[in-house]
């Protein structure tokens, strides 16, 4: 009787969150892009990890602090190149990121979908994720694409080894590049999920230490940066192919089949 309204307004935290990313994502648009410094990192138990930096505008010498996922952190070391969006008008305003990545899109959706089984009757709620989720993989799809069109920098392998993250083996790999001026550090591989850790061994051995490598970097935020653009295929895939099960089962249910 209660389960309803109780997945509606679960589904409302995650779709108010991403709300938010996308309007300050919206409110970064304009922010221009310098030269900083990581200064700090404090890596907490449990959550994100928090990252200090200054940065220089017009002579004057500024301190901020931003967050990042623990598994980008290792692209922020102390001391290292960090790209930083201020705002003209307030240049004592900064941020990492100016693009909110993929995440907010993911909650949008999983906030969607609990909105939907929440308030929809069963058959109606299943049609509509079903067509939700076949919009969100042929967006994956769009996104994809645009990925493989990035410009390219050449760019080196500062470090490149096995490390050991929640239990599990995975790469890490450190690259420099520069786009107009500014040095700036990488640490995707490719798009999507981490690679498996099967595959690990093979990542480090593909790009080991020192060596030359083609950055590819996204020219709306070059921070946001991929060694191999073709990710999310499979995901996307997976997701089109769930969508399309839903709509038919719907389907068939409508019409009594």
């Amino acid at each position: 009787m209660f389960l309803g309204p109780i997945l509606a307004l679960a589904g409302l935290a995650p779709l108010l969150w991403a709300r938010s990313e996308f309007r300050r994502s919206r409110q970064l648009a304009n922010w221009r892009a310098v030269q900083g410094r990581v200064t700090g990192i404090t890596v907490a138990p449990a959550g994100p990890v928090k990252i200090r930096y200054e940065y220089t505008v017009e002579g004057v010498r500024h301190e901020s602090a931003g967050t990042c996922a623990a598994r980008l952190a290792r692209q922020y070391p102390e001391g290292g190149p960090v790209l930083v969006w201020c705002n003209p008008r307030s240049p004592g305003e900064a941020a990492l990121r100016r693009k909110p990545g993929e995440w907010p899109a993911v909650a949008a959706v999983c906030g969607a979908l609990l909105l939907l089984f929440g308030l929809a009757p069963v058959r109606i709620a299943m049609l509509l994720a079903g067509l939700l989720l076949m919009a969100a993989a042929r967006r994956m799809l769009k996104a994809g694409a645009a990925r493989r069109n990035w410009p390219t920098r050449e760019g080196r392998i500062e470090r490149s080894e096995l490390q050991k993250l929640d239990g599990r083996e995975e790469a890490s790999v450190v690259y420099s590049y520069s786009v107009d001026g500014i040095d700036l550090l990488g640490s995707a591989v490719t798009a999507g999920a981490s690679p498996e850790a099967g595959s690990a061994s093979q990542i480090v051995a593909r790009y080991p230490a020192e060596s030359p490598v083609c950055v590819c970097y996204d020219p709306g935020d070059p921070s946001i940066a991929i060694l191999e653009p073709d990710g999310f295929r499979m995901q996307a895939w997976g997701t089109a192919v769930v969508g399309g099960v839903l709509v038919v089962l719907a389907l068939m249910g409508m019409l009594g089949l």
